[in-house]
């Protein structure tokens, strides 16, 4: 059974996993220059958020960036899972994607939460959590591994 597989069975089986499970996503642009964050109005983070009893990662994944951002991913990859210190020891299952080409944010309330995209310089400049910027930046993606 594959590690995603572990998951998904442990998921099932847990009534309760609400705020104690999240997801992330790091997004890189098309050209592969930049990540998309979310702009809160007092800090940055990686889309994604909290499980909902007896939801699957990727689907946590996909709504949680249509209630953020308005947008629609068909496909996001399971990178690597790891512990957020700075929130009570939370675990963060993490996944990457590349965004399409043409791709557009349609955020239903910009001001509460914005997407942003940042070039690896600009987000080890944000006000983000240390693991979410470590993740993003250990999984970014060359162009020879995409191509």
């Amino acid at each position: 059974m594959s590690v995603v597989q572990k998951i998904r069975f442990a998921l099932r089986q847990t009534t309760r996993v609400r705020h104690t499970v999240s997801t992330k996503l790091a997004l890189y642009s098309y050209d592969l220059e930049k990540v998309l964050v979310v702009q809160y109005p007092h800090a940055f983070g990686l889309p994604g958020g909290h499980l909902e009893t007896r939801e699957l990662p990727e689907d946590c994944i996909r709504r949680e960036l249509m209630e953020e951002l308005g947008l629609q991913l068909k496909e996001v990859q399971p990178a690597s899972f790891f512990l957020r210190s700075d929130s009570h020891g939370s675990v963060i299952l993490g996944y990457t994607a590349v965004a399409q080409k043409n791709v557009r944010l349609n955020e239903p309330n910009p001001v509460k939460e914005k997407g942003v995209w940042v070039t690896k310089t600009e987000l080890s400049e944000l006000d983000i959590s240390p693991a979410y910027q470590k993740f993003a930046l250990t999984h970014w993606p060359t162009k020879k591994a995409v191509q």
